[in-house]
Order: structure tokens, then sequence, then C-alpha cells
């Protein structure tokens, strides 16, 4: 189709000329900032349209660039990130959240243990030296009110340490 001023283009002119629909040249349009109203003709549409076109397969332009750009720069920054985890494990530096949990309720599970024999050695202790008989049912609910209280918090530590993982940020 010629620019000749006397014939009326119309955008699917256009769109035909340049291999593409009605509705991806409105896209374009707004891409190469020209207003349809403001009546380009046919040969700058396409002259616009190939530069944007080079410039974008050059890498320099594009709606996406920039999205693109920072997906490349997270992809790095978690690529490094993994990289000084494996090292850190490698060395024994870290540990699994699974592992400390274990770690942590076995923890509690023996000072339990020993809060409780040491807590039966005192009232021998006590009983001998006295000669005295304790209550062991009033010192048990104590020890028990204690060693569960203990024990709630170390599965809360180790409950918000593995749920802790999800807001890991690199």
């Amino acid at each position: 189709m010629s620019d000749d001023n006397s014939i009326q283009l119309t955008q699917r002119d256009v769109a035909t000329h340049l291999d593409m629909s009605e509705r991806n040249l409105r896209d374009v349009l707004r891409t190469l900032d020209l207003d349809w109203k403001d009546k380009p003709t046919q040969d700058r549409i396409r002259v616009l349209y190939i530069r944007h076109l080079r410039s974008t397969a050059a890498g320099r332009g594009g709606d996406r660039q920039e999205e693109l750009a920072d997906a490349r720069t997270e992809e790095a920054r978690v690529k490094a990130a993994l990289g000084r985890l494996d090292y850190q494990q490698r060395l024994g530096l870290i540990v699994s959240a699974e592992d400390a949990e274990r770690t942590l309720i076995d923890w509690a599970g023996l000072a339990n243990r020993e809060f409780a024999s040491g807590t039966e050695k005192l009232i021998l202790e006590i009983e001998h030296t006295l000669d005295v008989s304790i209550d062991r049912a009033m010192v048990e609910e104590s020890v028990r009110t204690t060693t569960e209280g203990i024990k709630r918090h170390a599965e809360k530590l180790s409950g918000a340490l593995v749920e802790g993982l999800g807001d890991l940020h690199f």
C-alpha cells in the first residue's frame, strides 16, 4: 500500500503489511509510542517497528528486559547462596532443621530426666538427713509441671525452627 496522502490507511492495512493482527498492531503502536489519531505513515510505523525489533534482539529494549535482567540477577543470587550453603555444609558448619529439632527435643528429654533424678536424690538426702518422710505425690506433681513446661518449650522452639525455614531469604 502506498503512503500517498490521498489514500486513507486503516489499521487493518498496516497490520496486514506487518503480518500481524490488528490487536497486535495496537499493542505495537503503544510500544512505539505512536498514536493512530496522529495518522502515522505506514513507512514510519514500519521503520520504528524494525528498529524496535533490532533493539529487542540486541538486548537493549523490549517490554520485559528489566524483568529478564531482574530474573537473571535473582538466579545468580540464588546460585551463589546455594553454593555458600553447600560449602558451609561440607565444612560441617550447618545442620538441617530436622537434625536441630531432634537435638533440641532430645536435650529437653535428657534435662527432664536429670531434673527428676536430681529431685529424687534430693528427697532421699532430706529424708535420710532429717529422718522424715516426704510426700512423693506432692513432689512428683511439682516436678511433672516443670518437666512438661520444659517439654512444651522445646517443642515450641523446634517447631518455630522448622516453620522458620519458609521465611529464609538470601
